[in-house]
């Protein structure tokens, strides 16, 4: 059996992140569609995987607990919009976070312990998916875009949120998700929560 993994830090949205996010969406409606992410399913991947086996569940299971209880609990900011691949090309809305070291620490650890798994159960399917899901950009998603009908007032639009803070985040787990995905979009489901020491 196979499943479509992930391996990302969940955010719980607060009153005022809602009301900025509501604010910022009722603006950018007006000048282009995007399919929104639901406020409950906002999160920042850490590690995607992709479609995998069953049988590689022990090392995935393992690596996020052995990481998870090597890390302290930290604090971040969500700081400013921006968007991929370009504001004449857009496809992502996001936001950035402020500062990245402890999640690019997170994820590199991660990366040295999935290796280490794979080689020694010698996992190469799930080795070839680690390397190439390699690449980590730390930003919180909240939309794709379908169509956009001013680009110059998108890109006025983004502009006036590159500098804005959305809201201080505590970082305490990291989180094995499961996509599954449907006609209404994609459900994420956890598999494994695994707790920061304290």
């Amino acid at each position: 059996m196979e499943r479509r993994l992930f391996i990302a830090v969940k955010y719980s949205a607060t009153t005022e992140f809602l009301s900025l996010l509501n604010k910022i969406q009722n603006e950018i409606n007006h000048t282009a569609s995007l399919k929104w992410v639901e406020w409950n399913n906002l999160h920042l991947t850490i590690q995607f995987l992709g479609n995998t086996s069953d049988s590689s569940m022990p090392i995935i299971t393992n690596s996020v607990k052995v990481i998870a209880n090597e890390t302290n609990p930290f604090t971040v900011s969500i700081i400013g919009a921006g968007i991929f691949h370009s504001i004449q090309n857009p496809r992502v809305l996001w936001l950035g976070i402020e500062p990245t070291n402890h999640l690019f620490s997170i994820h590199q650890q991660l990366q040295k312990q999935f290796i280490s798994g794979c080689n020694e159960q010698n996992d190469n399917r799930l080795l070839n998916q680690i390397n190439e899901n390699s690449k980590f950009t730390p930003h919180l998603p909240l939309g794709r875009f379908k169509k956009v009908n001013d680009t110059r007032k998108l890109k006025h639009i983004v502009e006036k949120y590159e500098q804005q803070t959305f809201d201080n985040w505590l970082i305490n787990e990291i989180i094995l998700f499961e996509s599954i995905l449907t006609p209404k979009g994609p459900i994420y489901r956890p598999l494994i929560t695994s707790k920061f020491k304290q």
